[in-house]
């Protein structure tokens, strides 16, 4: 995982950024437009299918580094992989 993309989510992906998320009910528009941008919701998605190849073990890394900042966020990066994943193995000729 590249170090300045871990800087750039707990610079601004802290605790206080998801503090401020809730207590305004907003849905976190800029931390899904970060994930997408970086391609984080296809890490364990091959890169035959656009994603970016990463093997479990470091999915696993990466939800470990990204619970250092919070645990809302790791929730979502994971079951993000998790349904693309799953996506890709049983749908992936329904959708291309």
């Amino acid at each position: 995982m590249e170090e300045s993309i871990l800087k750039t989510l707990e610079d601004n992906f802290s605790e206080t950024y998801w503090i401020k998320i809730y207590n305004n009910n907003e849905f976190p528009q800029d931390f899904f437009y970060f994930l997408g941008s970086h391609k984080l919701f296809g890490y364990i998605v091959s890169k035959e299918n656009n994603g970016l190849g990463k093997s479990l073990a470091e999915l696993t890394q990466l939800v470990y580094e990204v619970s250092k900042i919070s645990g809302f966020a790791t929730y979502l990066l994971l079951a993000q992989n998790l349904v693309a994943k799953m996506c890709e193995e049983n749908c992936h000729n329904d959708i291309k």
